[in-house]
C-alpha cells in the first residue's frame, strides 16, 4: 500500500516550525508515534474523545479532509494530528521498504499501517488536552488558520504532497485485495468442477428375441 509513496516529501519541519510557537513546536517534535496514538482527540464533535490511532483506521476520508483544511493551523491539538499522520505514513514506508512482498498478503496489509509499539513509558496527564466546546469537525474550517503569507506556500505544496502519498496507499490497497480476491474465486471455480463422462451405450442383437 506504500510503493507509490516513496519519492515523495514529508511535511518539513522548518515550515512547522513557522506556524506555531517555538515552545509548543519542540514540544510536538520531540513526540514519538506511540506517545500520540492513544491520546484522544479534543477537537470537533465528529471524532470527540477517540484516539489518533482510532481515527486513522475508522475514517480516512475525514484524515484526508482534515489535512487539506487544517495545513496551516496554529492550534496545538490541530498539529498533534498533523504530526501524527506524519509518523504513521513515515511508518508505513518503512514497513514495505524492509518487506515489500507484504502487501500482497490480505493479511499483511493491516500491519503495514499498525502501529510499532516500543518500550516507552506511557504518555503522561500532561498531554491530555482539554476539552473544549463541542463544533462540528466539517465547520472548522475558518478556526486557527493563518492569513497566507510566502513561508507557507512550501508547507502547502508539502501536505499536498503528504496527502497524495496517502490516497496512492489507499489505491494500491483496494487494487491488491480486488486481485487476491479473483485469485481466490478462480481456484475454487476450478476445485469444485467436476469432469463429466458421456457413457457409450452399445445395443447388442438378442439372439432369443429376433
Amino acid at each position: 500500500m506504500a510503493a507509490e509513496f516513496m519519492d515523495l516529501p514529508l511535511v518539513s519541519e522548518e515550515n512547522q516550525q513557522a506556524q506555531i510557537p517555538a515552545a509548543d513546536q519542540e514540544t510536538i517534535d520531540g513526540l514519538k508515534l506511540i506517545d500520540i496514538k492513544d491520546t484522544p482527540v479534543t477537537f470537533g464533535k465528529t471524532h470527540l474523545g477517540k484516539s489518533h490511532e482510532e481515527v486513522w483506521h475508522s475514517d480516512p476520508e475525514w484524515v484526508k479532509w482534515f489535512m487539506s483544511h487544517y495545513q496551516k493551523s496554529t492550534r496545538m491539538e490541530h498539529r498533534l494530528m498533523i504530526k501524527f499522520i506524519q509518523l504513521k505514513v513515515e511508518e508505513s514506508e518503512a514497513g514495505e521498504a524492509k518487506n515489500p512482498q507484504a502487501c500482497i498478503k490480505p493479511k499483511g496489509l493491516p500491519k503495514s499501517l499498525a502501529a510499532k509499539a516500543k518500550s516507552m513509558p506511557s504518555p503522561s496527564n500532561h498531554w491530555q488536552l482539554p476539552v473544549e466546546p463541542e463544533i462540528e469537525a466539517f465547520e472548522m474550517m475558518s478556526e486557527g488558520l493563518m492569513p497566507p503569507h510566502p513561508e507557507t506556500t512550501e508547507l502547502a505544496e508539502n501536505v499536498h504532497a503528504l496527502q497524495e502519498r496517502m490516497l496512492n496507499l489507499e489505491n494500491a490497497m483496494q487494487r491488491m485485495i480486488a486481485l487476491m480476491s479473483q485469485s481466490a474465486n478462480h481456484q475454487m471455480q476450478n476445485t469444485h468442477a467436476m469432469p463429466t463422462h458421456e457413457t457409450a451405450q452399445v445395443e447388442f442383437d438378442d439372439p432369443w428375441n429376433p
